[in-house]
């Protein structure tokens, strides 16, 4: 059985998409919606935290992630690529 592998920039635009589609989302949430492992989800979170595309808020003792404004922009370009590609035929 073939496995599909999916791309990094794939992975990070399901994690922008569904943290944006929330509002704010918990790390939980995240990992059902971008199809992610919680100790790869968790590294990456951080990563994007910490290049500011993804900011991480506590609300009641929880952990939310919220999409910046440089993290909106990030899963535009992202889309319009994705599209682009896919009039090729390609895909990301």
């Amino acid at each position: 059985m073939h496995r599909k592998v999916r791309s990094r920039l794939s992975i990070i635009r399901d994690v922008l998409k569904c943290v944006k589609d929330e509002g704010k989302a918990p790390i939980t949430r995240i990992m059902y919606g971008s199809r992610m492992p919680y100790d790869r989800l968790e590294s990456l979170l951080n990563e994007l935290v910490g290049k500011s595309i993804l900011k991480r808020i506590e609300n009641n003792g929880r952990k939310y992630y919220i999409v910046t404004e440089r993290g909106s922009k990030l899963l535009n370009e992202i889309e319009k690529f994705k599209d682009v590609l896919e009039e090729l035929g390609l895909e990301i």
